[in-house]
């Protein structure tokens, strides 16, 4: 019976299918990201990264350190080609230490300054009621409500005139 059961498993495994390239290869897209950081000790971050070919968004929100490892990393994985921030984070950590670790004067990303009023939650979260696909809405609805940063800089993207049809 054993024997029966490790054939199987090899067998199972020889037919797996393999996993093609993945949506991860942002070659030629054009990337958008926004991000913004909360007031405090241990900064909130909000990304949102906005593929401009394939018409797809990514909201994240997370906790960071006063580093920004963790931020640094998801903006080197999305690799985007504009960064927006909003005006009023000149004077902080964040923006400086993003401009030395992803080394924006040789990356060729082009780091934007906006005005705050662009940043809005309310506006985020009616993009996302109306780009979002009907089977998804609802569930999207649950995913963005608390993650008031995250739709902020959703907002932001849409907001900005750049011939962005949002």
């Amino acid at each position: 019976m054993r024997k029966t059961t490790a054939t199987l498993r090899s067998n199972l495994a020889r037919s797996r299918p393999r996993t093609a390239a993945t949506s991860s290869g942002f070659v030629d897209n054009e990337i958008i990201c926004a991000i913004t950081e909360s007031r405090g000790i241990s900064p909130i971050i909000g990304l949102s990264f906005v593929n401009l070919t394939t018409s797809e968004a990514v909201l994240c929100q997370f906790a960071d350190t006063q580093t920004y490892a963790r931020t640094c990393h998801k903006i080197k994985v999305f690799d985007p080609s504009e960064i927006l921030y909003m005006s009023t984070a000149d004077e902080t950590k964040l923006i400086p230490l993003l401009k030395e670790n992803l080394q924006v004067d040789t990356s060729g990303i082009s780091m934007t300054s906006v005005d705050r009023r662009y940043w809005s939650e309310s506006v985020g979260f009616e993009y996302v009621q109306r780009l979002a696909l009907p089977d998804d809405l609802e569930s999207l609805k649950v995913s963005v409500a608390g993650n008031y940063f995250a739709t902020c800089c959703f907002s932001a993207v849409g907001t900005v005139d750049r011939n962005v049809a949002v």
